[in-house]
Order: C-alpha cells, then sequence, then structure tokens
C-alpha cells in the first residue's frame, strides 16, 4: 500500500522554516515506515505557493529512502490535486484552459459520429 495524497503544508518566513519543513519530511517517512504505506518518492513534489518571484527551490528538500539512500525532490510550477490543477501562483488559467481543452475534445467526437453535423445542431435548436 502507499500513502496517495498525503500533504505537508507550511507557511515559510524564515530560513529556520524550511529546516522544519525538512524534519516534517523526515517525521511523514518515520510514520510511513511505522504503518507500512510506503511513499514513492519519484511521485513526491514540492509545489512552492507565492505570488512573488521565488528563488529557484530545486534540491533544497530531501526525502530518505527505504534502502537508506535519499532521493531530492523535485520542485514542479503545477500539481494535479484531486482532479485540480494548482500552479505555484493559485492562478485558475491553466485548471480553466485543461477544462476549456476537454470540452473542445468532447464536442469534436460528438460531431465526429454523425454524418451530417447540420441534424445535430437543428435538433440541438428543436430543444
Amino acid at each position: 500500500m502507499f500513502a496517495d495524497d498525503t500533504e505537508l503544508y507550511r507557511d515559510i518566513q524564515t530560513p529556520n522554516d524550511i529546516d522544519i519543513v525538512q524534519q516534517d519530511i523526515d517525521k511523514l517517512f518515520r510514520w510511513s515506515e511505522k504503518w507500512l504505506l510506503r511513499f514513492h518518492p519519484d511521485k513526491c513534489k514540492v509545489l512552492p505557493i507565492s505570488t512573488k518571484k521565488t528563488k529557484n527551490q530545486d534540491g533544497r528538500y530531501k526525502m530518505p529512502t527505504y534502502d537508506g539512500a535519499e532521493t531530492t525532490l523535485e520542485t514542479v510550477e503545477c500539481e494535479k490535486d484531486v482532479g485540480v490543477n494548482i500552479d505555484s501562483k493559485l492562478k485558475a488559467y491553466t485548471n480553466v484552459q485543461t477544462q476549456v481543452n476537454k470540452a473542445n475534445q468532447l464536442v469534436g467526437l460528438i460531431r465526429r459520429s454523425f454524418k451530417y453535423t447540420h441534424t445535430i445542431s437543428s435538433h440541438f435548436y428543436e430543444l
């Protein structure tokens, strides 16, 4: 079993807060070992959320692995969470664009399913 959908949040105001996040990651790892719920380190990501321009945070956080080594957590600009795209600036554009693309694909599928699209249009207008 895996510890899917586990999230960790902390407001970073000082350099000490960064160390606290790393300690929290280590605690989560120990918790996962105790309860036999594993994290897949390659699927664990860091998403810094800020309206300010942030420094590159790649390599800042590390996660232990179950073979005794450790892996560096990847920093991302956007991550999908419970079906919603969350970006580092909390802008809705990415999520809206994804939904628009899905809707356009569905419309295209419906159009290709019918030989005469003008009959589809007339049926919809009759409703």
